[in-house]
C-alpha cells in the first residue's frame, strides 16, 4: 500500500481520519501534531515503573571518554528504551515521501512549534504510573538514522537505500512504515529536541559542520563539537520523588540561624535571608553551580564540567561524590561568546525552575518546588567567563572592587587600598545603562545576572580550595623560596628549604590518611602539590616547620595570623568572634607586607590576585556564611571511603558509652581481629593493666572489688568518625594511633580541696583496645600512653621521655592527631632533641585548648 496518495484522497497521514476537504485534513495533521509531541514529552518526563524506594540523587559522574564515545553511548541508551517493545506490528506512516507534500507539513509544523514553545508552565515529572509507548515508526527511524550515522553513509547513498528500501515495502498490505529521507529527518530530529537546525554559529558565524576526518570536500559532515547535558530538573525532580533524599532536602527549611552571629551554613547568610521570601514552600531548593576544567587523558584539548551542589542537603554530606548533579561536559568552549552558546540550554532550563518551578507526581502525593542558583563557583578564570569580567590580567583585575592594578614590567598586581569600592549590582544587572566608570573591568552582561537570587560581584563566591590551597599556601612557599625578594625576614637559604622538604617526607608515616595530603618533599615537588597538598602544608607545617626557621618575631606572629585566619576560613562554623579575628588578622598581614614594600624589603608582586581577593573574604562571609560550606570539595569524603573500605561488619561488637552492645549506628564499634586475653599480660612493656583498669573504675565510682581478668582486645575501633589503630597494629604505613583526649579531673587534685570535676586536653597514642565485663555490664575502653606537652608558637610540642599509661573510656577520645617531626635540633652539651609538634583538622578552630599536665592523672 502506496502513501503516497494520502493529501490527494483527504486523510489525514498520521491518524489516517478521512475528510472532506483538504483543509480539514491539514487541521487534523496539525492536532495530531501537537498530541504526539505532548504524548514525546510524557515520555521524557516520566518513569517507565513506579519511584522505587532507593532513587540515586545524581547521575554517576561521567569518566574521562572521548565526547564522542559518551554521546553515543546516551543515544545506545535511547535506542534501547525505544526498542524496549516488538517492532513487527503493523504500525502508521508518519512522514511521506511526496515532495508536494513537504513544503504544507513544514508550514503547519512551524505553526505548531511556535506553539508549544511559547507555552510558559511549570515542568511536569511524571512518575506516578507507566510511561506510554513511543511510536513505533520514530523507533525505527531513530535507528535507522543511527546506522546511516554510524557507518559514515553518503547523503546520496541514503537517498538511494530510502528509495530502494521503501520501493520493497509497498508490495506489503500490512506494512505501512516507510523509512525517512535525509530531508525529513531533519524534521524528526527537530520535533524530538525542539531545535531548528542552523548552519552558521549565531555568534562567530563559523560552519556548524565540517567534513569527517579523512574524507574529501563535500564528503559527510559532521557538528564541529557537541557537549554532553543531564537535565538539571530531571535529576532534582528524582531527588524530590525519593522520600528519603526528599527529608534530606528538607534541612534547608529546617535550619534556624543562631542568635549570637554564628555561621555555620549558607542559609546564616546576608544573601540567603534578603531572598528567603522567594523559597516558599518547603521543598524549594538552593543550588550552586561551579565551573572547573580539566585536559582527558589522550584526548586533545579540554573539557569544562559543570555541576550543582543541592545546599539543602547537610554540609556534611552534599559534597559526596553521589550527591553532586552533572549538568554538562562543553568542550574546549574557547571564547565568551561561544561558552555561553553552550551554556544557553542550561539558562533557560534555571529560568523556568526559578519562575515557574516543577511539579513531581508520584504514587503518592504531587509535589511542586522551585529552584533558585545562591552563587557560583570555580577558579578566577572560570568565573571571569561566567561574570563577563575582563579576568585578573587586565587593570580592572579584581571582579568584586574596582581596584586598579600596577604593572612594573609584566603582569599586574593588585594593593589593597582603604579607599577602594565595591563593583554595583546594577553595574552587572544593567551593564549598558551603567555609568562607564561602574562598569570598569566588566565586558558585557552576564546571563546570570538575569536569575532572581543575583547578588552582584560576591555572587560569583571566593573558593577556598583555589584560594587558600592554591593561591595563598602556593605563595607562602614562594615567600620561603625566595620568589618575591630575599631581603625579607620570611625568605630562609636553600639549606632550610631543602631541611623543611626532607622533614615533611620523613614525617609522613606518622600523618594519618584522614588528612588528606600525601606529604611529599616541598622543595622537590612543589609542582605535583594538589589542593589538599598545599592546604595541609599551610596548615600544619607552616607553623611548625616554617615558622621556628624565622627569627623576626612580627614576620613570625603576621605569619601565624594568616594561618590562623586560613584555618577558621576551613572551616565549618564561624562564630562572631572568630569572624572579627579573620578580618582583623587578614588586615595585619595585609599590613605587614604594604610596610615590607615600603621598605624595598619586597617585591610589588606578592599583591597577586590571590592576595588581593585575601581581603574580600569577611565580605564573603557576611554574604554566604563560611567558605567551606559552598567549597569545590568534601573534607569529609576521603574518611568515609576509608571507613567503608576496611569495615568488616561480621568482625566487630559496637558498644554504648554505658557499656551496653547497639546496632551498627553507634557512635563507637571495635573491629576484628578481637582476641581473648587477661588483664595480666603485657602490651608493649606495659603489665600493670589490673591496676590502671582499678583506678579507671574508681574514677567512675564502680565498686571494683572483684575484678574479672578476661578481656577481649581489638587492633581497630570507630570512634566518632574516625578509624582508629592501635600501636600493636604493625600492618600500617602510616601511623594512626596518635590521638586527642579530654579526660575529667580533679581541678583540686594537687592542694587538698574538695573535689571540683573539670575536663582537660591530653595527647597519646593508643597501646590497644579492649572490652571488659564488671557487673554484667561491658565497657569499651582502651589502653594509652599519653604524653606530657608544652607549647611553642600555640602548637602543642612533645616532651621527649615524658609519658605516663592509662585506662580511659573510648568516648574520651576526640580524633587523631598527627605527628610533624623537626629536623632543626637543639644542640647542648650533653644530648640533642629533635622537636615533635601536634597537629589536628581542628588545631586553632573552636575553643582554645585547656592543657592538662601528668600530674592532673
Amino acid at each position: 500500500m502506496s502513501s503516497n496518495s494520502i493529501l490527494d484522497s483527504y486523510q489525514c497521514n498520521q491518524c489516517k481520519e478521512r475528510h472532506t476537504n483538504l483543509k480539514k485534513a491539514k487541521s487534523c495533521r496539525a492536532q495530531c501534531f501537537k498530541n504526539h509531541h505532548r504524548r514525546h514529552n510524557d515520555i521524557q518526563t516520566s518513569q517507565t515503573t513506579l519511584v522505587p524506594g532507593q532513587v540515586s540523587v545524581v547521575l554517576n559522574t561521567v569518566s574521562n571518554d572521548t565526547i564522542e564515545e559518551r554521546a553515543d553511548a546516551i543515544k545506545d541508551q535511547i535506542m534501547d528504551t525505544l526498542n524496549s517493545e516488538d517492532n513487527d506490528d503493523p504500525i502508521m506512516n508518519i512522514f511521506s515521501n511526496d515532495d508536494n507534500d513537504e513544503s504544507m507539513y513544514d508550514a503547519e509544523l512551524g505553526n505548531d512549534m511556535d506553539i508549544i514553545e511559547n507555552e510558559t508552565s511549570p515542568l511536569v515529572f511524571d512518575f506516578s504510573q507507566p510511561a506510554p509507548t513511543p511510536d513505533k515508526d520514530d523507533a525505527k527511524n531513530l535507528e535507522f538514522l543511527k546506522i546511516i550515522k554510524d557507518f559514515g553513509i553518503f547523503r546520496n547513498a541514503h537517498e538511494m537505500i530510502v528509495k530502494h528500501f521503501n520501493s520493497i515495502l509497498e508490495t506489503s498490505t500490512c506494512i505501512t512504515y516507510r523509512a525517512c529521507t535525509s530531508h525529513l529527518s531533519k524534521k524528526l530530529l527537530k520535533r524530538f529536541s525542539g531545535v531548528e537546525e542552523t548552519t552558521e554559529c549565531s555568534n562567530c558565524g563559523q560552519s556548524r559542520y565540517k567534513t569527517r576526518r579523512g574524507e574529501t570536500e563535500g564528503g559527510d559532515l559532521v557538528a564541529t563539537a557537541t557537549m554532553i547535558q543531564l537535565p538539571l530538573a530531571r535529576q532534582l525532580a528524582l531527588a524530590l520523588a525519593n522520600e528519603d533524599t526528599r527529608a534530606d532536602i528538607h534541612y534547608r527549611h529546617n535550619h534556624e540561624s543562631s542568635s549570637d552571629g554564628s555561621k555555620t551554613d549558607v542559609f546564616d547568610g546576608q544573601v540567603y535571608q534578603q531572598a528567603k521570601h522567594l523559597f516558599s514552600g518547603k521543598d524549594d531548593i538552593a543550588i550552586s553551580l561551579s565551573v572547573d576544567g580539566f585536559m582527558p587523558h589522550n584526548v586533545p584539548g579540554s573539557v569544562t564540567i559543570l555541576h550543582a551542589t543541592i545546599l539543602n542537603l547537610n554540609p556534611m554530606v552534599r559534597y559526596e561524590r553521589s550527591r553532586i548533579l552533572q549538568i554538562a561536559m562543553i568542550p574546549d568552549p574557547g571564547a565568551p561568546a561561544n561558552f555561553w552558546s553552550f551554556m544557553e540550554p542550561t539558562m533557560k532550563e534555571l529560568l523556568v525552575l526559578e519562575s515557574k518551578g516543577m511539579v513531581i507526581k508520584t504514587p503518592n502525593e504531587t509535589i511542586s518546588a522551585k529552584v533558585h542558583v545562591l552563587m557560583v563557583t570555580g577558579d578566577i578564570l572560570a568565573l571571569a567567563k561566567l561574570a563577563c569580567h575582563s579576568g585578573h590580567m587586565s587593570k580592572d583585575g579584581c571582579r568584586i572592587c574596582h581596584v586598579v592594578g600596577q604593572c612594573p614590567k609584566h603582569g599586574q598586581y593588585f594593593r589593597t587600598l582603604p579607599s577602594t569600592n565595591i563593583h554595583t549590582l546594577e553595574s552587572f544587572q544593567n551593564f549598558s545603562q551603567a555609568s562607564a566608570s561602574s562598569r570598569k573591568g566588566l565586558n558585557g552582561q552576564s546571563p546570570l545576572a538575569t536569575l532572581k537570587v543575583f547578588s552582584g560581584p560576591l555572587f560569583f563566591a571566593l573558593d577556598e580550595m583555589h584560594g587558600l590551597c592554591h593561591g595563598i599556601s602556593k605563595q607562602v612557599w614562594g615567600l620561603v623560596s625566595g620568589t618575591y625578594g630575599t631581603d625579607h625576614c620570611f625568605a630562609l637559604s636553600s639549606g632550610v628549604w631543602k631541611e623543611i622538604g626532607t622533614a615533611m617526607y620523613k614525617t609522613r608515616n606518622t600523618i594519618p590518611t584522614s588528612f588528606h595530603g600525601d606529604w611529599r618533599d616541598v622543595y622537590k615537588n612543589p609542582g605535583s602539590f594538589k589542593a589538599v597538598d598545599w592546604a595541609d602544608f599551610l596548615l600544619f607545617v607552616v607553623p611548625t616547620l616554617v615558622a621556628e626557621c624565622i627569627g623576626d618575631a612580627t614576620a613570625r606572629n603576621a605569619l601565624l595570623g594568616l594561618v590562623q585566619a586560613c584555618n577558621l576560613l576551613m572551616s565549618w562554623e564561624l562564630s562572631a568572634e572568630e569572624q572579627t579575628s579573620i578580618k582583623s588578622k587578614l588586615e595585619i598581614w595585609n599590613m605587614y607586607l604594604e610596610s615590607l614594600l615600603t621598605s624595598g624589603k619586597i617585591k610589588i608582586n606578592i599583591f597577586t590576585i590571590n592576595q588581593h581577593l585575601l581581603q574580600h573574604y569577611p565580605l564573603t562571609i557576611d554574604a554566604y556564611g563560611p567558605p567551606h560550606a559552598y567549597s569545590a570539595r568534601s573534607v569529609e569524603r576521603a574518611i568515609s571511603e576509608y571507613s567503608r573500605a576496611i569495615k568488616n561488619s561480621t568482625a566487630g561488637w559496637p558498644l554504648t558509652d554505658e557499656g551496653e552492645r547497639v546496632g551498627a549506628g553507634s557512635d563507637i564499634e571495635f573491629w576484628g581481629p578481637l582476641r581473648n586475653r587477661t588483664i595480666r599480660d603485657s602490651f608493649e612493656g606495659i603489665s600493670c593493666l589490673s591496676k590502671l583498669l582499678e583506678d579507671f573504675y574508681e574514677s567512675k565510682g564502680k565498686e571494683c572489688s572483684m575484678i574479672e581478668a578476661a578481656i577481649q582486645t581489638s587492633h581497630k575501633a570507630f570512634v566518632n568518625g574516625c578509624v582508629i589503630d592501635s600501636a600493636l597494629d604493625q600492618n600500617c604505613v602510616r601511623e594512626a594511633h596518635n590521638i586527642r583526649l579530654q579526660i575529667q579531673v580533679d581541678e583540686n587534685r594537687n592542694i587538698n580541696s574538695a573535689y571540683s570535676p573539670v575536663y582537660k586536653d591530653f595527647f597519646g597514642k593508643v597501646v590497644v583496645f579492649f572490652e571488659h565485663k564488671l557487673n554484667n555490664k561491658r565497657w569499651p575502653l582502651a589502653l594509652v600512653e599519653i604524653v606530657a606537652v608544652r607549647l611553642v608558637n600555640g602548637i602543642p610540642v612533645i616532651n621527649n621521655g615524658q609519658m605516663k599509661p592509662k585506662v580511659v573510656h573510648l568516648a574520651d577520645v576526640k580524633e587523631l592527631v598527627g605527628l610533624v617531626k623537626s629536623d632543626a635540633t637543639i644542640n647542648t652539651t650533653t644530648t640533642t632533641t629533635t622537636t615533635t609538634y601536634i597537629v589536628w583538622s581542628e588545631l586553632n578552630r573552636g575553643p582554645k585548648l585547656s592543657l592538662g599536665s601528668l600530674a592532673d592523672l
